[in-house]
């Protein structure tokens, strides 16, 4: 995190006066800018001991942030591609091909089982649930498909699963009495080539 003492933001309500909303924004940046510098100065220190080219680095997030798109500020409540669709960078100079960008969907839990193969371990525990994605960064795997969750938040849950260009999400709710049944509340469908900013639900 960076050296601002931010409020934290609504979680929902009315849109921010465009002011408001450019200085959260304007903060948001200024996070970016400030992990960026301190990634770059990891890499030289890593050139200068001459160990950039044989480490594998990942670069990712653990989630978006979401700024009234929905209805929402912050993260962890829906699972929009504001809040989900986040970087990932792997560099590996003499393991992996340099340049190329990858559209195959993976997900944050994919990492660690990519991490333990390219470290040459060759059983994955069985409490991980991901899948390495080491072939499909060499173009010798596809992926069309990723799965995601959020937690229960007071008691609702939201699914989504991204399959080619189709989004699916579930908006559920859990009953007081009882954790292990839900109540199907909304489901939307989008398609996120015509519309990434999944405005039009086509249930509807």
């Amino acid at each position: 995190r960076s050296c601002y003492v931010e409020a934290p933001p609504p979680r929902g309500g009315s849109p921010l006066r465009r002011k408001e909303l450019h200085n959260m924004v304007a903060q948001y940046d200024g996070e970016i800018a400030f992990l960026d510098q301190f990634l770059g100065e990891l890499v030289q220190f890593l050139k200068k001991k001459d160990l950039f080219e044989n480490t594998l680095l990942v670069i990712t997030s653990d989630h978006g942030e979401a700024f009234h798109e929905h209805g929402t500020y912050g993260h962890g409540s829906t699972v929009y591609q504001e809040e989900v669709h986040i970087p990932l960078i792997v560099t590996w100079p003499r393991k992996l091909p340099q340049g190329i960008r990858r559209f195959d969907p993976v997900g944050l839990v994919d990492v660690m089982p990519t991490l333990l193969e390219a470290a040459g371990v060759s059983s994955v525990p069985s409490c991980m649930q991901g899948r390495s994605f080491l072939k499909v960064m060499t173009g010798r795997e596809r992926r069309q498909e990723v799965y995601g969750e959020t937690g229960h938040h007071e008691r609702s849950s939201h699914l989504f699963l991204i399959r080619e260009k189709w989004k699916l999400i579930y908006r559920l709710s859990w009953p007081i009495s009882s954790a292990r049944s839900y109540i199907l509340r909304k489901k939307f469908l989008f398609d996120l080539e015509a519309d990434p900013g999944e405005q039009s639900n086509l249930l509807e």
